[in-house]
């Protein structure tokens, strides 16, 4: 049975970024911003988020389906990388641990839920904070409904929080990761 449940960014505003290490790119626009940090020989992070007042995330529900999940995930699995299109790269996933780079979403603590006019956001969830593991969290839920959500409705997500742990020594650029959500 196909869903026709379906996810778009709303752009109210026009923008710019001028930090040089930039996030996850949607489309042909930067969805969230990581900040400048100085990092010699210890690991650091980089905070940003995902969804601001100028660039929501809105799901949209044109149907009767009550259940439904987003979720975000690198566009290129596992194997994927922050990349300064060049040979400099850094991993989001880690498998050997933190210091070494991941990606945590939090959409728990800071996300948050927009209805529409005469819509409600009860029995919608934001997902708990996670952070990517390769081989153990390749995709993240940062949204959800059950059963009693409204139908034919939409919402914007908008303040999940996103914090990078970027390994010692990275070289400075400008890095980007492409990354997918989807609704299911």
């Amino acid at each position: 049975m196909l869903i026709n449940i379906g996810i778009s960014f709303k752009i109210t505003t026009s923008f710019s970024f001028s930090s040089p290490i930039r996030g996850n790119r949607f489309r042909t626009w930067d969805v969230f911003e990581e900040k400048r940090i100085s990092l010699a020989f210890n690991p650091g992070n980089s905070t940003g988020v995902l969804g601001t007042s100028t660039e929501k995330v809105r799901v949209s529900n044109p149907t009767s389906t009550v259940a439904w999940t987003v979720s975000i995930a690198a566009t290129g699995g596992d194997s994927a990388v922050w990349t300064d299109g060049g040979t400099n790269t850094y991993p989001y996933n880690s498998a050997t641990g933190a210091d070494n780079g991941r990606l945590t979403v939090d959409a728990a603590t800071s996300g948050v839920i927009t209805p529409a006019s005469g819509c409600s956001a009860t029995s919608l969830s934001k997902g708990a904070s996670a952070t990517f593991v390769s081989g153990t969290l390749s995709s993240i839920t940062i949204l959800s409904s059950t059963t009693g959500a409204d139908t034919y409705c939409y919402w914007d997500l908008t303040s999940v929080g996103l914090t990078q742990r970027i390994p010692a020594s990275q070289v400075p650029a400008s890095y980007s990761l492409g990354m997918t959500l989807s609704v299911m």
